[in-house]
């Protein structure tokens, strides 16, 4: 979906801190020798974000390959939901679906086992336009 507010995306999409994490995010990545967290939280409250709408996905359509490696295994097609509430054509209100994934943090998660990994629930699969990635992460990012 294009265009879908902030404040839309704070309540419907249950991501409450999403402008917090992200303005953090963005501290970060423009300044990764930031020692503390307060260094951090200071940094990431100087950040203006550039944009009050982002557009959002409410699916994402992925291959899994064989957990155990086997290349005669055919890949499996899956997908992630990322749906807020809402109502259906019969005015019937529909719940949310948010999907809970298996994320390999690092990159360091084997094929097996658990270690690398950890739990997550997606509430916003987003773009960004280049224009607003040049302006935050070229060390332009607006401050104030």
């Amino acid at each position: 979906m294009r265009g879908v507010p902030l404040t839309t995306i704070l309540t419907q999409y249950k991501a409450t801190f999403f402008v917090s994490a992200f303005s953090r995010y963005v501290a970060f990545k423009n300044d990764p020798s930031l020692a503390t967290v307060a260094q951090l939280e200071r940094r990431a409250a100087d950040i203006s974000l550039p944009f009050n709408t982002l557009s959002v996905f409410h699916n994402i359509k992925f291959w899994n390959a064989d957990a155990h490696g086997r290349e005669e295994i055919s890949d499996l097609l899956d997908a992630v939901h990322i749906k807020p509430k809402r109502t259906d054509h019969r005015g019937r209100s529909v719940p949310p679906r948010f999907d809970t994934v298996i994320v390999n943090e690092d990159g360091n998660g084997q094929h097996s086992g658990v270690f690398g990994y950890r739990v997550a629930q997606v509430f916003l699969v987003f773009t960004l336009p280049n224009n607003v990635i040049a302006s935050l992460f070229t060390g332009k990012a607006q401050h104030g």
